[in-house]
Order: C-alpha cells, then structure tokens, then sequence
C-alpha cells in the first residue's frame, strides 16, 4: 500500500466536493415488454397537448450542465491555472462544468472502487465528510504557473503515421482509407518476425502533434472483417488527425 500526502497554503488553493453525476453505465441482461410502448407514448402526447405549458418559464429555466461547485464560482477564472480532481467512474457531469477554465491545466485521477474494504462503491474524503460517490479536487489559483511536459515511456511506433480518415464515437474506421485492424495485424507481425513482439504486449494508437506523441488511446479490441478499431475513451481522434500505433 502506498500513500502520497499533498500540503497547500489556504491562500492558494480551494478544495472542492461536486456531486454531478456523469454517464451511468450500460446495463447489460434486461429485457423491456415493448407491448405497451405505443399505447403510452400516444396517451403521453395526447396529454401534453391538452395541457397548458408555461413555455416562459421553461425557456427562462436555467441551464445546469456547466455549473460549478459552489467554491469554484468565487474563483476568478484568469487565475486559476491548475485543477487537480479524483473522481468516481463517472467524471463526465465535472469534466463538462470545468470546461469554464480553459486556461487551466487539468489532471483528473479515478478513485479505486473500496465496495470490499469500506463497503462503499467509492471511498471520497472531504472536509472530514465521507462520500460514496462524485469527485474532490483542488483549484490552485496563486504562485507560478507549472511548466508541464507529458512523456510515455515504453512506448515503441510500429508504423508510419497515418491520417484518420473515419471515426464515430470510441470507434476508428478507417486509417489513411485503409481497414484500422488490418494495418495493426500487419504490424504486429512484422514485428514478431524482427524478435520485438511479446504475447503480454499491448497497443494503443497515439495522436501526434507536430509530430510529436502528444496523447494515447488504448485499444481495446476490433474484427479484421469490418476493420472497425475500439479504442478505450469515450472518444476517437477525428478526421484529419494525424495518429500512429505504438507498441507497450
């Protein structure tokens, strides 16, 4: 077990609790009676059309998707120029409202799920308050702004870049107009042929910048006959990216 420990002065920072719920998971193993599905939806329209809705009141409603934890609205946003969160497995409801600093370099972390250690799903601390869900974090918002550089050690390419040509959602379908998995297999053999393949290797496809590798995205799994690439994020480079696959 290991323990890291972090000391701010009050002055600096501002700890933080959100409670924004992100993108549940997909169940899986339900089936629904689609039987009455048409009777309620007709029953459903025909009542909203009799009723009387209130349309200024719904238009004038405000929108909650970027609303920020209440310690973060008293921040000057110029000012804060690192937000550092540990969130449930859930993040995207936080990650959407933190998008109101643009400036700021941020670092989020997934909590380890503790349902056997605490009983709780997740196990979240703050101000002495025990959460089981959401996320903490820290806005930093005074000394110098740190210089950052992220590098992927282990990281070997095993082709050329490419283009992506076709992507939606967390899938790649197309790599320089060619089949995604097909140009993986080829290279993986090729390297298993030079002695370089191991059968505990994994493989990610990496975005590059100026040439550079600037982020990762591991691959989760694909079929050589639709070529399509899953890769493990919510969501794949888009069109016109530059990309390479690289070997851990």
């Amino acid at each position: 077990m290991a323990c890291s420990l972090a000391f701010f002065l009050n002055d600096d920072a501002t700890s933080f609790y959100s409670d924004k719920p992100g993108r549940p998971e997909t169940q899986v193993g339900r089936w629904h009676s689609m039987r009455n599905k048409g009777k309620e939806s007709a029953q459903g329209i025909k009542v909203g059309l009799e009723e009387n809705v209130d349309w200024e009141s719904i238009w004038s409603r405000k929108f909650e998707g970027n609303v920020l934890p209440s310690p973060l609205r008293e921040l000057k946003k110029e000012d804060v120029h690192t937000i550092i969160t540990l969130t449930d497995n859930a993040a995207q409801g936080l990650n959407q409202s933190l998008s109101s600093f643009p400036n700021a370099t941020k670092l989020g972390l997934f909590a380890s799920s503790t349902p056997f250690v605490t009983g709780r799903p997740f196990t979240l601390i703050h101000n002495g308050s025990v959460k089981s869900s959401g996320a903490v974090g820290i806005a930093l918002s005074a000394g110098p702004r740190p210089a950052l550089r992220t590098t992927f050690p282990g990281l070997h390419a095993i082709t050329k870049p490419m283009e992506v040509t076709q992507s939606e959602g967390n899938l790649v379908n197309k790599l320089d107009n060619a089949n995604p998995i097909s140009i993986l297999i080829s290279a993986i053999e090729k390297s298993a042929l030079s002695g370089q393949a191991d059968k505990d290797d994994e493989f990610y496809l990496g975005v590059l910048r100026d040439g550079e590798l600037w982020q990762v995205h591991h691959i989760m799994s694909g079929g050589p006959t639709r070529g399509t690439m899953a890769l493990e994020t919510e969501t794949a480079p888009g069109e016109g990216v530059s990309v390479q696959v690289r070997r851990l």
